[in-house]
């Protein structure tokens, strides 16, 4: 091979190793030995062994036990036959980083032959990321379906609901008997139920937030806050309320991020037993406006705590499993949040909500 007179052998492979090393995608060369003579810097993050580990080893310190022996029986193959059966073809398969992590990943084989020798070499992309959004892009595409289904039920629903649920409150007025009553008051609780139902489902399915403000943070959790307090002397709960001084200024829906208030106020109360005590704070901090519910109530246990944000999944007796499911597509709309929980069981929860906060030079100056 003739090379450029002022670049010597040397420099030029030196260049071509740096380019294979700056790839993307893991490249590993292995000899007809099945040993490892070329592992590039991908190949390390991929797989997660350092160049040292691998090279001058057998390939299968970065594979599973059948899979080594899968493709340790595909060389042989190919060097006493000739034939090839994957080389060059583009294939997925799973496979195995260190600590025994299956991972998705695209490979193609090659084979080269210099002074004799074969060498084998494939070139592997992880496809973790890609799975995952085409995953994601997959559920997005279920739920539109599945918005528009829900957006039809719940109109033909809606309006028969609304007429069983008046005459059974009419029918409430004149029947007298103790039997009836009690038949009519589970009657009624079933229609409460199922309009509970609807209106989480079509939050669940709203469109998705356009429609954005400031917000100041302090006097929404204050008027939520007073929304519950009847009900809260009623249970015997104290609701206590520990705002920061001055505004939290969000770009935020202020309808939206009401509801997101009530569903966690709400069930902070659920939580508590009589004589419970429910804190509502919220404070600045690295740019940031923290807002936190807290219950001294009756607390989840990890595998709670890890299904709570799933659809349908609750552990009230007659919860719809949709309320957190909304709170936190409505926090996702809000670009740069997040919220998540702590909580032991038989000791309380703690929910955390962080949004960023709107730059102060562009808050209007009768309000500083």
């Amino acid at each position: 091979m003739n090379y450029p007179v002022h670049l010597k052998r040397e420099n030029v492979l030196d260049i071509l190793f740096g380019v294979l090393d700056s790839i993307d995608s893991a490249i590993v060369t292995i000899d007809s030995s099945h040993k490892v003579i070329f592992f590039n810097q991908s190949a390390e993050r991929i797989f997660g062994y350092r160049k040292e580990e691998v090279v001058g080893n057998d390939l299968s310190i970065i594979m599973s036990h059948n899979c080594a022996r899968d493709h340790r029986a595909a060389v042989k193959r190919y060097l006493d036959t000739g034939i090839p059966k994957l080389i060059g073809l583009h294939s997925e398969l799973v496979a195995i980083r260190r600590g025994n992590i299956p991972f998705p990943a695209s490979i193609t084989f090659y084979v080269s032959k210099l002074d004799g020798e074969t060498y084998f070499t494939a070139i592997i992309k992880d496809l973790t990321e890609t799975k995952d959004m085409e995953e994601r892009l997959t559920v997005c595409e279920n739920l539109a379906g599945l918005g528009r289904m829900v957006a039809e039920v719940t109109h033909e629903i809606k309006n028969p609901l609304m007429i069983i649920g008046g005459f059974a409150r009419q029918l409430k007025k004149y029947i007298k008997d103790e039997s009836g009553e009690k038949k009519l008051e589970i009657i009624l609780k079933e229609i409460e139920r199922l309009e509970v139902l609807i209106r989480d489902l079509k939050e669940y399915h709203m469109v998705k937030i356009r429609s954005k403000s400031q917000v100041d943070i302090n006097p929404l959790l204050r008027e939520v806050t007073e929304l519950f307090s009847q009900t809260a002397r009623e249970l015997n709960i104290t609701l206590r309320l520990d705002l920061s001084e001055g505004a939290l200024r969000i770009s935020g829906n202020r309808e939206r991020l009401k509801q997101v208030f009530i569903n966690l106020i709400q069930n902070a109360i659920d939580a508590v037993n009589e004589g419970g005590i429910v804190q509502i704070s919220s404070r600045k901090e690295d740019h940031k406006a923290l807002v936190e519910i807290e219950d001294n109530g009756c607390g989840m246990t990890e595998d709670e705590m890890a299904r709570i944000f799933e659809p349908f999944y609750t552990t009230k007796p007659k919860g719809t499993g949709l309320g957190l499911c909304v709170t936190r597509k409505i926090i996702e709309e809000h670009e740069g949040s997040d919220i998540s929980v702590e909580s032991e069981k038989g000791k309380g929860t703690r929910f955390r909500i962080s949004f960023p906060l709107l730059d102060e030079t562009l808050w209007p100056q009768h309000e500083h």
